[in-house]
């Protein structure tokens, strides 16, 4: 019982678990709604239908991943550490600039894209007008992910929460109201109206919940003397988004080519039931960067270590047992989303076996991002994406099912990135 009151009150005085904890009942929450909010579209959506929703809405994804998704470990970086480095606030400007000017470039090629050029990259002629105002849209879209990450940084925990679950009840509203309306058009249009009310909320928080003193008072801007982090920094995380986003956008345009739009929605069924079980461990990823930072701005490198390994060993036996648990339950699983999907348990089975992977590498990638090694990391997606698209094309030309070519090549993927993720990590632990 003592170990019990002892370790309560280690909980209570760690400003890390108060973190996690904070970040898992207010973003967990907001989880819970959107994978509850699946199952309602694969009810009010056919299959193929729902497969045109998702496919819109993991190309915006997309596209956000190469605006600012990729960027936010990188913003929370520089947030966390402006109170102990002059030169955080002015590499945050820049991560930001450069980010709006990706974005406007992006939305303009969807804005402009020729007709034919359009049709033949979504596969339904009905959808090209999304795309455009997807294009349009897209510098707005990006606000919502980089404000995030700020509040992040600067362990905003509670208030992220909060947003994360509201939008995630407008979310269900305006896709299931549009769906009711106008089918998979309804659907879509409601996507993008989440993600502009997501965009303008999360701007009128920061107005109001960041103190401007931080900004004025704390650090002078020095973007010409640090823009040299643009190419040692910023362009490699945008590379590595520009490589792994389209070539798994990609991907999916091959599975496609080779069966039918329901591929997509097998793949997004499963892909779902992978992502439900890493919330958790995702929440606690994202609240650990900001600690990992502030650690290593303060110099205590001995506990960052500390605590990376600690975490890298409960992340393999813990990413074990649940693609373990996942391979016997994978059939009650499946037949959650509708008939359609049971047949689909073998591609379940092989996403399964890079879980355990997917984990690690999730940890492993914010303290390259910590340490500064974007350009391994580039080299690294480099090859794990050639090796991916590689093998797709090889499982696909021997007729292998879609969906489960999809898994395999992840896990080859998601392979190269954890033997290389993990000599980092040890090098930089024996060097430091």
């Amino acid at each position: 019982m003592s170990l019990l009151v002892t370790y309560r009150d280690k909980l209570r005085s760690s400003a890390m678990a108060k973190g996690f904890l904070t970040t898992l009942l207010g973003s967990g929450t907001a989880k819970v709604i959107l994978v509850l909010a699946t199952f309602i579209f694969t009810h009010l959506l056919s299959k193929d239908d729902f497969g045109s929703f998702s496919f819109v809405r993991n190309t915006l994804n997309v596209v956000l991943t190469m605006c600012a998704l990729n960027y936010v470990e990188l913003l929370t970086k520089f947030t966390a550490e402006i109170e102990y480095d002059k030169r955080a606030l002015s590499r945050a400007v820049l991560l930001f600039i450069v980010s709006l000017v990706i974005c406007v470039v992006l939305g303009l090629v969807l804005l402009f894209m020729p007709q034919a050029a359009l049709s033949s990259i979504t596969g339904d002629p009905s959808l090209r007008f999304f795309f455009r105002l997807i294009g349009l849209l897209l510098p707005l879209f990006m606000i919502q992910p980089l404000t995030e990450a700020v509040f992040r940084g600067l362990k905003m925990f509670k208030l992220i929460g909060v947003l994360q679950t509201c939008t995630a009840l407008l979310f269900v509203a305006f896709v299931t109201v549009g769906s009711l309306i106008a089918g998979k058009k309804g659907a879509v249009a409601g996507l993008l109206i989440y993600y502009l009310a997501y965009s303008l909320v999360s701007v009128w928080f920061f107005i109001k919940k960041v103190d401007p003193t931080l900004w004025r008072t704390n650090r002078s801007l020095m973007l010409r003397s640090e823009s040299k982090v643009i190419w040692t920094m910023i362009l490699p995380v945008f590379l590595l988004s520009f490589i792994e986003a389209p070539v798994n956008w990609w991907s999916q345009v091959l599975m496609t080519r080779y069966d039918s739009m329901g591929t997509i929605g097998s793949m997004s069924a499963i892909l779902q039931i992978r992502n439900i079980l890493i919330i958790v461990p995702n929440y606690f990823f994202s609240t650990f960067i900001t600690f990992q930072a502030s650690m290593n701005a303060e110099g205590q490198h001995d506990k960052y270590f500390k605590y990376l390994w600690k975490a890298f060993v409960w992340c393999l036996i813990v990413g074990i047992v649940l693609s373990v648990l996942m391979w016997v339950l994978s059939p009650l699983m499946l037949s959650l989303y509708g008939k359609a999907y049971v047949s689909d348990v073998p591609a379940l089975h092989v996403a399964m076996l890079s879980f355990p992977l997917i984990m690690s590498v999730s940890l492993l990638r914010g303290s390259l991002m910590i340490k500064e090694h974007q350009r391994l990391m580039l080299i690294t997606s480099i090859t794990a994406c050639l090796a991916q698209i590689t093998m797709m094309y090889v499982l696909l030309s021997s007729g292998v099912s879609p969906v489960i070519t999809y898994f395999w090549a992840q896990l080859l993927f998601y392979g190269i990135h954890f033997t290389c993720f993990v000599s980092c990590c040890v090098f930089d632990s024996v060097k430091k």
